[in-house]
């Protein structure tokens, strides 16, 4: 029972986060300024985690091109900000 509640709190958790994002991407559409990135920025990173792992190309197709290229974007800064392990390093 505990593995369905938390599979349905998960769903949920995603559906939140895909209109979250549904959102600012209509949002950066309209109005391309500053504070809005800043803004889409800041909220986004409570969700990097989920976004670094959600691969499923279906999800970025339902964005406009922006979009996708500014979670892109924010995956690889977090990327590249990881310090390297011994393996990496050589």
């Amino acid at each position: 029972m505990k593995a369905a509640r938390d599979q349905t709190e998960f769903n949920q958790y995603k559906t939140y986060v895909s209109h979250m994002v549904f959102a600012y991407d209509e949002i950066l559409r309209i109005n391309d300024e500053t504070e809005w990135h800043d803004t889409f920025d800041y909220d986004l990173s409570f969700h990097m985690r989920y976004i670094c792992d959600e691969n499923d190309p279906r999800f970025y197709k339902t964005f406009y091109k922006r979009t996708p290229r500014f979670c892109w974007c924010r995956k690889r800064r977090l990327i590249a900000a990881r310090p390297k392990t011994k393996l990496q390093a050589a």
